[in-house]
């Protein structure tokens, strides 16, 4: 592997649900002088997203055709030929790894390398195994948010791409979300692993911040002053998901911001399905001012539904998938 590019201990991949703080972090990692932080992209990558294969010259120009007529990927600004050159020197096949590695040592280049390299991408906390076959050193950071938040937010927040609101099925939530945590129990004991919560971030960033500072080997002291300009690296069409990021200041509203926005019954559904959950992260149970009898019809209604689709589920081992 060329010099100028990270070992495999380098790494770190910023996984998350959509609407769960990871951007907010993202900007505060990126005040760190020994982070490059990266921002999305879709990659077709053989982890998540299947059919990477790159064995000739030919096939690899064919990959960077798709890769650079992805909007997210545009907004990273590298130079088509500098790609090509800085994986020029590595023997084919290449892997996905290879092509990341080049790309986010190219990303917002600096005069020195730094330490860290940051992806940001959501799913990659369901493939950990398959990465660290090619990166044996990565480190993980999950960013996790009170599920009522998370599908709220979803609920209200449009897709850059499609124009249609990120999640709109309560119950397609409440199964995915229902997979996210089994996931996560299994790389409970994994010290390259690391859960921050949002909530805690927000209450005390400081305390958060020493956590992740700890897990990544960063010092406080290695912060630059002033504020983060990681919301201007974010694409135009995906500003307005980020106001706060922006700002730079915590938005403490969004903490409990669900209690005005989800529907009764909604939260209801959610607060009964996850409760168990909820009490082990020691998240508050929230009753409605006012409960109607079309509220609770409601509620019996999804209910009912969620249990038939959970036998069903069970039924014919159906994965639950996010």
């Amino acid at each position: 592997m060329p010099e100028q590019l990270t070992s495999d201990g380098e790494i770190v991949f910023l996984t998350y649900l959509n609407r769960s703080g990871s951007t907010y972090l993202s900007a505060k990692l990126s005040k760190y002088q020994e982070v490059r932080m990266g921002v999305e992209a879709r990659f077709i990558d053989g982890w998540i997203t299947p059919g990477f294969s790159i064995c000739t010259e030919e096939e690899l120009h064919s990959y960077l055709d798709t890769l650079y007529l992805d909007n997210k990927f545009q907004a990273w600004k590298i130079e088509r030929d500098e790609l090509v050159n800085r994986v020029s020197a590595l023997s084919y096949p290449l892997r996905f790894s290879d092509i990341l590695l080049a790309a986010l040592s190219l990303y917002q280049g600096r005069v020195s390398a730094p330490r860290l390299l940051v992806h940001k991408c959501g799913e990659y906390y369901r493939c950990v195994q398959a990465i660290r076959q090619e990166l044996p050193g990565a480190k993980f950071i999950f960013v996790n948010r009170d599920p009522r938040a998370v599908f709220s937010s979803q609920r209200r927040s449009l897709d850059s791409q499609t124009g249609q609101p990120m999640q709109k099925n309560i119950l397609h939530f409440l199964f995915g979300y229902l997979d996210t945590l089994q996931r996560l129990k299994e790389l409970d004991n994994d010290p390259n692993f690391l859960v921050v919560q949002y909530e805690e971030l927000i209450a005390n960033e400081a305390e958060a911040m020493c956590a992740i500072e700890k897990f990544l080997k960063l010092s406080s002291s290695d912060q630059e002053t002033g504020k983060s300009d990681y919301f201007s690296s974010i694409p135009p069409k995906q500003r307005y998901l980020h106001q706060h990021v922006q700002s730079g200041a915590p938005c403490s509203a969004r903490v409990t911001g669900w209690q005005q926005e989800l529907p009764t019954a909604y939260i209801l559904l959610l607060q009964t399905v996850l409760k168990n959950y909820l009490r082990k992260k020691n998240f508050s149970f929230y009753t409605p001012p006012k409960i109607t009898l079309s509220d609770l019809g409601q509620f019996m209604m999804l209910l009912c539904l969620y249990r038939y689709e959970w036998a069903k589920r069970k039924l014919f081992g159906i994965q639950h998938r996010y």
